[in-house]
């Protein structure tokens, strides 16, 4: 389960709305030197792997190397009540 394993990894983080007392936003995220392994078998496995085809030479060639250098946003999402101005500025 990612959601389980990046949450564990306490770099993932929600927008709270104090006026509305509701989260409208998420961020998930790991470290990008200690990628969490998962088992994917969902029809977005091709995705993934597409990106890990497109990010993993660069992540490995030109980002710095070691643990707690690279923060990777994975997925980011916000509340659909929000308009396009209130998105910007929740993942901002």
């Amino acid at each position: 389960d990612i959601w389980s394993v990046l949450v564990e990894r306490d770099l993932s983080f929600v927008v709270y709305d104090r006026n509305t007392e509701r989260i409208i936003g998420t961020a998930l995220n790991f470290d990008a030197r200690n990628e969490p392994e998962v088992d994917i078998k969902s029809k977005l496995l091709i995705v993934f792997e597409f990106l890990e085809f497109c990010e993993g030479p660069i992540r490995d060639n030109y980002l710095p190397k070691g643990p707690n250098q690279i923060l990777h946003s994975f997925m980011m999402g916000t509340a659909e009540k929000l308009n396009p101005r209130e998105n910007i500025a929740c993942m901002h």
